[in-house]
């Protein structure tokens, strides 16, 4: 390539080098020595990324970021060989309402100050766009209520083009910002499948699938549902056994191409992590995949995909070798290359994975994973441009808004509290004056279930407090139901000195969407601050929670260094 490049640039100018061949032979000698001499281009060009999401988790992030952090965890992510963070911009956080349309302006300014911050270290920035979780803040619509209104409600389609078209106005001016994302897995309409009749045949309408039905005749609908309908607006989103299903993952995939090229109107940069994972076609027994959305209908020069040990695996609780997760690895990103000539990324490199509910996935033996890393480097830099982790430290899946009070009060009720600073003005507390409390509304949405529990999670609350009295002094601790009964409580004795960490564990919440939290100070005066709620530490890391180093921690920074030669 380096080759051909400079001889169509230079052309007119060089032909007459070609009429000896002696010219000719001193010509190839200098190009081969300048071409080889130059940086590779897929080392200059290599994302090695990580998700980054503070110490926190990714849907209580801009609810939980200390800027003042940011700098130091970028400049530590640096170090371990990595040039690249994701950044996650849920669209639920960042636009307030949708009519009349509002921004939360700080979760701009948020973002703004990061990627400045990634500039003036020398990092790039990707940003995954319309994250579907966001627990920070209390919006004023519902994700079933927009996502899947998006083409069918003119408001809902102004909405998503304005947000947009903010965050792209926002990240265009710097050279540091590589591109944008939308993932499958942020539209993954295939839930409601599950929903009763009247869901499903309402929902059919609102997401647009009885509009792509027309296209086929009422006999022809009945046949395929193997059931009689009369009119259009009396056919459902398919249940998961239909023999319908089928046509309902066509319509998915034609809407997920036609959201991007929509998309791309407004954020320009901006390309699409596909599905990769064939879903089962309970009716006949077989798969049904998902190529049509590799190429991305040509509107992106960059397809991203994902991977873990389970794809193509047996799943059945059972563990794999380095060798068969490699071999399944090079087969998923052969397949996917018969459908496009996009370059390829993997965003989330999930070697582990300990999400809840998943335990029957195959995992890689846990002596295998160096050994499966140092396979991966020649497949990822033969196959790929690059890699992402989806954290580089593991991470408290935190329930908790504004647990360290960076955001103000935002979040809390409060009586005889303040907000103060630390001595060294990096963070912000609480100060809780005599029968002083603070009480958040907590909601778990979709991300807890009792077969957490059934899984050996338990609810855990920490916190770090100091009391000013110098004999200590005491916290009244209670979660309660909407009906305002007391879950669970208790009284802890906070000692003076210094901030000590605080941590109840054993807490029952899982059969409870919402609960509300109440801290109440009993004696005294209270300094508290790093509020955090969480049954799930997610695992996907190089680090551990408190920041010690995994046995393949160094694995990573090796397959980085390799990346970079």
């Amino acid at each position: 390539m380096c080759y051909m490049q400079l001889f169509q640039k230079n052309k007119a100018s060089m032909n007459f080098f070609f009429y000896s061949t002696y010219y000719r032979s001193i010509f190839y000698v200098f190009i081969y020595i300048f071409c080889y001499s130059l940086p590779s281009a897929q080392a200059s060009n290599t994302i090695i990324a990580t998700h980054y999401t503070g110490n926190t988790w990714a849907p209580s992030f801009w609810s939980n970021i200390n800027i003042n952090d940011v700098k130091n965890d970028l400049i530590t992510i640096q170090k371990n060989g990595f040039n690249t963070i994701i950044l996650i911009v849920p669209w639920t956080g960042f636009q307030l309402s949708i009519e009349p349309i509002q921004f939360i302006e700080e979760y701009f300014y948020l973002l703004d100050r990061i990627i400045n911050i990634a500039m003036n270290v020398g990092m790039k920035v990707i940003l995954r766009i319309g994250y579907e979780h966001e627990i920070g803040t209390e919006i004023n619509f519902v994700n079933i209520h927009h996502k899947i209104s998006i083409f069918q409600n003119s408001q809902v389609l102004k909405a998503w083009s304005k947000y947009l078209e903010k965050l792209y106005n926002l990240v265009k001016k710097y050279k540091n910002f590589i591109f944008g994302f939308l993932s499958w897995e942020d539209f993954f309409f295939i839930y409601y499948t599950n929903s009763n009749l009247n869901t499903r045949t309402k929902l059919s309408k609102q997401i647009g699938f009885q509009d792509y039905l027309k296209k086929y005749s009422i006999p022809q609908i009945s046949a395929i549902y193997e059931k009689i309908y009369q009119n259009y607006e009396d056919i459902p989103i398919p249940k998961i056994d239909s023999p319908a299903l089928n046509i309902y993952h066509q319509f998915w995939d034609q809407y997920l191409l036609k959201l991007i090229k929509h998309s791309r109107i407004y954020f320009p940069k901006m390309s699409m992590e596909v599905r990769v994972d064939c879903d089962l076609f309970l009716y006949s027994g077989q798969r049904i995949c998902h190529e049509t959305t590799f190429d991305i209908a040509n509107e992106s020069e960059i397809t991203l995909i994902y991977f873990s040990p389970a794809w193509g695996a047996a799943n059945t609780g059972d563990f794999s070798t380095a060798e068969e997760a490699i071999k399944r690895m090079i087969y998923m990103i052969d397949w996917v290359k018969k459908y496009t000539d996009n370059q390829i990324f993997i965003d989330q490199f999930n070697f582990i994975d300990n999400t809840p509910g998943f335990s029957h996935n195959t995992q890689l033996l846990e002596k295998e994973i160096p050994e499966f890393i140092n396979q991966a480097k020649l497949v990822l830099s033969k196959n790929t441009i690059g890699y992402a982790l989806w954290t580089m430290t593991d991470v408290k899946a935190n329930f908790i808004k504004n647990g360290s009070f960076e955001r103000g009060f935002s979040g809390w009720q409060l009586k005889k509290a303040k907000l103060i600073q630390n001595q060294d003005k990096s963070e912000k507390e609480i100060i809780l004056q005599n029968n002083g409390q603070i009480k958040q509304m907590v909601n778990f949405g979709g991300h807890v279930n009792s077969k957490f529990e059934k899984d050996g999670l338990e609810f855990k609350l920490d916190f770090s407090a100091k009391s000013q009295d110098p004999k200590g002094s005491f916290l009244f601790v209670v979660f309660k139901n909407q009906s305002q009964q007391h879950v669970y409580s208790k009284n802890i004795k906070i000692l003076p000195d210094f901030l000590s960490t605080y941590q109840l564990s054993k807490i029952p919440l899982f059969k409870y969407n919402d609960i509300i939290l109440e801290i109440e100070n009993k004696q005294g005066i209270i300094i508290i601050d790093k509020i955090e709620l969480y049954c799930i530490i997610q695992e996907n890391g190089i680090y551990d929670v408190n920041g010690s180093p995994k046995e393949f921690s160094q694995d990573i920074k090796n397959l980085n260094k390799y990346f970079k030669k």
